[in-house]
């Protein structure tokens, strides 16, 4: 069973309108804080403190829905030189990381349903603080 979750420990003040902020702001410069990764028992988590949480749900999810049989696409966390690898082998998904030790195996499905759940939980929930964050371009393309 995959978890997916996040906490942010740097974000705009609330209300702030984020309608006109560009791509590379999201990706890069807001909502930064840590990600709940975990697989079954094995976790992925960071608790680093600046990750880009928008950005890392965006990123995973369209990695999960590009994968092609037998090619490594990856997460690459900016300002570090760590990653999370996946590889699609049949109907499996191998994860693993450069922080962690253990590879992990998920049906593709259920990573494709888990990332778009998240990305779509973590936008409502950003909506709800930033109300101008559902009118942005980028937010719109990411879930129409």
């Amino acid at each position: 069973m995959i978890t997916l979750d996040y906490s942010i420990n740097n974000a705009p003040p609330e209300g702030m309108d984020l309608n006109e902020v560009d791509e590379s702001e999201i990706h890069y410069d807001l909502f930064l804080g840590d990600i709940v990764f975990r697989v079954d028992e094995y976790y992925m988590s960071t608790r680093w403190g600046w990750i880009p949480v928008l950005d890392f749900a965006a990123c995973v999810f369209q990695i999960s829905e590009n994968l092609q049989p037998g090619v490594c696409e990856n997460f690459e966390f900016t300002e570090s030189s760590h990653r999370i690898d996946f590889i699609l082998n049949g109907e499996a998904v191998e994860i693993r990381t450069t922080y962690g030790v253990t590879s992990v195996y998920v049906p593709h499905g259920e990573l494709r349903l888990s990332t778009k759940q998240f990305l779509k939980r973590l936008i409502e929930d950003l909506s709800a603080k930033y109300t101008t964050l559902k009118h942005n371009a980028f937010i719109r393309r990411l879930c129409p």
